[in-house]
């Protein structure tokens, strides 16, 4: 009881600071701005956009599991469509700083610790000073061993760009 106590006044706190829409956040703005711009240009594909808060629970660290993870207060921006009706790439690569790209350049950096990549997604954790970005992208990859299945054409992506907040 007492933790929920907590949780409770903590969270009328937040609101009460206005974390609602925070007066630092110009830069996390510009950055959500210029992933929604990025990816709102791709043909074929649906995009959607909210504020406000998310949780960061794909570490390994014992803090994560046991604890709810970590939150942020940004962008939740939705990307998802049908492979066979988007035109040219998703430009997911675009964001992943093992590369020499313009958000590379712009300082941005690829933690290492959450950076997964295989037949049925990718997930990768990208840093700028305080900000955070979470890229994860999930679709059919097929069946190894079964030549006969037919993957599903579809793909989400999610993107969630933010300032710690816990």
């Amino acid at each position: 009881m007492k933790a929920l106590w907590i949780a409770v006044i903590a969270i009328l706190s937040l609101i009460g600071m206005g974390l609602s829409r925070p007066a630092q956040a110009d830069d996390l703005q510009q950055d959500c701005n210029q992933v929604y711009v990025k990816l709102q240009v791709i043909k074929g594909a649906a995009i959607g956009r909210r504020d406000g808060i998310f949780t960061d629970i794909s570490g390994d660290a014992y803090y994560y599991r046991v604890r709810g993870g970590v939150h942020y207060y940004g962008c939740i921006i939705s990307l998802y469509g049908n492979h066979k009706e988007v035109t040219g790439d998703t430009g997911m690569n675009d964001f992943y700083t093992e590369s020499d790209n313009p958000w590379a350049r712009e300082g941005w950096r690829t933690d290492e610790s959450e950076d997964a990549d295989g037949p049925d997604g990718t997930h990768f954790k990208e840093v700028k000073g305080d900000i955070v970005c979470l890229f994860d992208g999930h679709w059919d990859g097929g069946e190894d061993g079964n030549p006969q299945y037919i993957p599903s054409p579809l793909f989400e992506y999610d993107i969630a760009c933010g300032k710690k907040v816990n």
